[in-house]
């Protein structure tokens, strides 16, 4: 029987969300992000998000130890790289101003070596939380919250950027809509992946802790069937 604790079954949503959720944010505010950079080629932060995540990927092959600690590092790059996204868009408030043209290139540059970053962090987290998940008994419905929770990030990311949007319509300037907009969904995104953060340790030791309590039910199990055929 394919069951699983409920206390696990919610931290896997969570988490799944977390982990897909600041990939998907930043995706739907692509458009202020072009306006932030627009000497920039925005193709750039997509490739070096997916060439980060496919690189991880193949070294994930033969480091297949720590998954605890892979986990960890994983959802600390996801919420430095939000915080650096929200941080620079919450300080330009004048994208055509002196002093934001002359950093715009090394802000961009920063912004690439983040997305890299934040491409292998996802893959670390999403191959470490799928690898623990598949080790325990309802492994198949653990990792099916797990990817309910990524779906679910995208739904909230769509969500927060229209909310955000249709709540500064009409404002003085589309540019500044679009910033406040980049803000509240931006930030909303930090909050939850900065939840799923909190959430990660004590799943972690739920986690290992049932597993143990199953290895030595195992264990004790084939003692006691070693005893009766003895009898």
């Amino acid at each position: 029987m394919d069951s699983a604790p409920n206390d696990l079954i919610f931290y896997c949503i969570v988490l799944g969300c977390g982990t897909l959720l600041p990939w998907n944010a930043f995706l739907s505010n692509l458009d202020y992000i072009g306006m932030l950079y627009p000497s920039c080629k925005l193709d750039y932060l997509t490739a070096a998000n997916f060439a980060g995540n496919l690189l991880f990927l193949i070294v994930q092959l033969q480091w297949t130890g720590n998954r605890h600690s892979k986990a960890l590092i994983g959802i600390t790059i996801h919420l430095i790289v939000v915080a650096y996204i929200l941080f620079i868009v919450f300080h330009v408030k004048d994208i055509s101003a002196p002093d934001w043209k002359a950093s715009e290139q090394a802000s961009f540059s920063a912004l690439i070596v983040g997305m890299t970053l934040s491409g292998g962090a996802c893959a670390s987290l999403q191959g470490s939380l799928f690898s623990i998940a598949g080790q325990h008994e309802g492994g198949g419905k653990l990792c099916g919250c797990l990817m309910t929770g990524a779906a679910l990030a995208g739904v909230l990311a769509c969500a927060f950027s229209i909310g955000s949007k249709e709540l500064y319509s009409t404002p003085p300037a589309a540019t500044d809509s679009l910033r406040r907009g980049a803000l509240i969904s931006l930030g909303c995104s930090l909050a939850v992946t900065l939840l799923a953060a909190i959430l990660l340790p004590p799943f972690l030791t739920r986690a290992r802790r049932l597993r143990r309590q199953a290895v030595v039910a195992h264990i004790s199990a084939m003692l006691a069937q070693d005893d009766s055929y003895g009898a």
